[in-house]
């Protein structure tokens, strides 16, 4: 992913509150091009595991879509004005924390499976209630920053 409008402080303090590494952290023209690692702990678990999308679901070193929402709303907090680009298949263009909010749930609804297969974005991991629920507390913070609450 680009991040632009930000720093390399703030993205690592959003990396630090999310729970995730920042992978290849490095200055691209205007902005900071990074990744998301998985951050394990002492005893080797990780938070934010996500799952293949091939039949046999097996774990992959990747952060999954919770992670990936917790790290940008983590950020948005920090910084409402930054400016997240990227993907693979299926690419963003957060424009600021309002634009994200209004848009980001719909990228956990992306087919990352097969037609046959179906696998989506937010399924594609093996978060617990309560990580799961660290997101809605986030957005819910960052609606409440937005609207000045």
């Amino acid at each position: 992913m680009l991040y632009r409008h930000c720093t390399r402080a703030e993205l690592e303090e959003a990396a630090r509150l999310a729970d995730v590494r920042l992978v290849g952290l490095q200055e691209v023209g205007r902005g900071l091009r990074a990744t998301l690692g998985l951050r394990p702990d002492h005893e080797g678990r990780v938070r934010w595991q996500r799952r293949s999308a091939s039949p046999s679901r097996r774990k992959v070193a990747a952060v999954c879509w919770h992670g990936h929402a917790v790290f940008m709303l983590h950020l948005y907090l920090l910084n409402p004005n930054v400016r997240i680009t990227g993907g693979r298949e299926t690419s963003v263009d957060y424009q600021g924390a309002a634009h994200f909010l209004a848009t980001f749930r719909a990228s956990g609804l992306w087919n990352i499976g097969s037609l046959y297969d179906p696998v989506y974005y937010a399924d594609a991991c093996e978060c617990p209630r309560s990580l799961v629920t660290e997101v809605i507390d986030l957005e819910r913070r960052l609606q409440g920053q937005s609207t000045g609450a």
